[in-house]
Parts: structure tokens; sequence; C-alpha cells
């Protein structure tokens, strides 16, 4: 019953968040003018940071059920494609990139305290996390200066994601330095999910065909991946396996500058 719960409320979120940017959507399309519109094209790229789980720098267990992401301050890009309905609104489509580096440090704590026999050192190699989405929404216009230079931009959009949780390798030395073992675990490849992205921005018209601009937007998504496994490897009897769903929660916020053309 409680897994039925937790599913029909993550449903529910989902299924409310394409609702808004479905209505947000129809009331830009309604209240679209034909005085100003006009495609455009932006480019923008800048450093992304982990935060809440995707930020965790700990490593418990293989089997944890909601594990931390080890990820560490990375690069993020966008590429917008858009379309003003009018002097206030627009619908935009935005491909998005972002790549984070995994700390090592909780990947050898872990390995020191459970897969080694007192270990002198531990060393790891660790991949990173690299996201690609897609997704679609609307924006908002607000002129901050008279002549309409300067604009706070509102974006919020929602779609999918797709990533894998990274790779990583281990290498575990007694005191006197000679080698107690070494594994790698390899890249495992989640499942594509849904996610929303909002956007706070600000654009500088350098004249009537170019635009600069800077934004901080939040991302959100989580990955679900199930795994099977027998939680007593030793005993005689029958082999009883357990599946786990773990959850991999990649939620970061960018600070992006770049440039932009209208068509």
């Amino acid at each position: 019953m409680l897994i039925f719960i937790v599913h029909h409320e993550k449903y529910c979120m989902q299924r409310t968040a394409c609702l808004l940017t479905g209505l947000l959507l129809i009331g830009f399309i309604v209240h679209a003018q034909t005085k100003s519109p006009g495609a455009f094209i932006e480019l923008s790229a800048g450093p992304s940071f982990p935060i809440g789980k995707f930020g965790e720098k700990s490593f418990g267990s293989f089997m944890d059920e909601n594990p931390g992401g080890n990820a560490k301050m990375g690069l993020a890009m966008n590429a917008n494609i858009g379309y003003r309905l009018n002097e206030t609104a627009g619908i935009v489509l935005i491909a998005g990139y972002s790549i984070n580096k995994q700390d090592a440090d909780s990947y050898e704590e872990y390995m020191k305290k459970a897969w080694f026999s007192n270990p002198s050192r531990v060393d790891v190699t660790a991949e990173s996390w690299k996201i690609f989405r897609i997704m679609a929404g609307g924006f908002l216009i607000t002129p901050l200066t008279a002549n309409e230079e300067l604009s706070l931009i509102t974006k919020v959009a929602a779609g999918v994601c797709k990533t894998a949780l990274p790779a990583f390798s281990w290498t575990g030395y007694d005191q006197n330095g000679m080698l107690l073992g070494a594994g790698t675990q390899n890249k495992t490849m989640l499942s594509w999910t849904f996610c929303y992205q909002v956007n706070l921005g600000l654009q500088y018209k350098l004249n009537n065909k170019l635009h600069i601009l800077f934004d901080i937007n939040s991302f959100n998504a989580t990955a679900n991946k199930e795994y099977s496994y027998n939680p007593n490897p030793i005993s005689s009897g029958p082999v009883q396996m357990v599946t786990i769903k773990r959850k991999f929660r990649l939620a970061s916020v960018s600070a992006l500058a770049g440039i932009g053309m209208d068509l």
C-alpha cells in the first residue's frame, strides 16, 4: 500500500507540473498579439552547482535506496529556440547538457571501512555525471528600462532527461604497500525521466538582432533504477532475491551567460 501511495504521489506531481506548463503555454497563445512576434536562438554556458542529494558527498552502500550523487561543481550548456508571441510572452524549446565530476573521497572512505582489511590507502577514479535534457515551455518578458534594452526574462519548462550512473574503479593497498584488491563499477544507463526547469535572467539588447543574457536556472529530476540482489549470499538454503528501487536525485542550480540572435 505504501509503494502504491508513493507512486501515486509521484505520478500526481508529474501530471501537475505538465498541466501547469500546458496551461502556461495556452495562456501565452490566448493572449498573444501580432505587435512584435519573432523567432530567436540563444546559446549559453556556465557553472552548474549540484544541490540536495545530488551534491551530497557520501556513499553508504551499493543498495542505498536514496543515494547521494557525490557530484561536484560542473559545467552546464543550454541551446534555446524560441518565439515571441508579443512584447511580453513567448514559447521556447530548451536543449541542455551538464557534466559534473564525482567526488572520489566518499568512495575512498567507504572502501576503507567496508571492502578492505585495514588498508593503508584506497585509490578511486570516478567518472562524471552527464545529463542531457530537452524541455518545452514558455517565458515572460518584463522591461526594466524605458527603451526596453534591458529586460527580466522568466522561463518555465518541462520535459525529459537522460543520464547514466557514472562508473568508478578502486585499488586498495595494505600497510606494506601490497595490493589488497581492485575492482570496477561499470556505467549503468538510467531510463528517460521527467524533468523541469525554472529560469530567471536578464537580457540586454545590443542591436536589433543581437542580445546578451545572464540566466540563473533551477533544474530538477529523479531517475529510478531497480536492482535485485541476494541479501544472504553465504546461506546454504534457497536463494531469496530482494528487489529495490534506487532513486537518483539530479537537482542543480546553474548560472549561465550567453548570446542570442533574432531570426
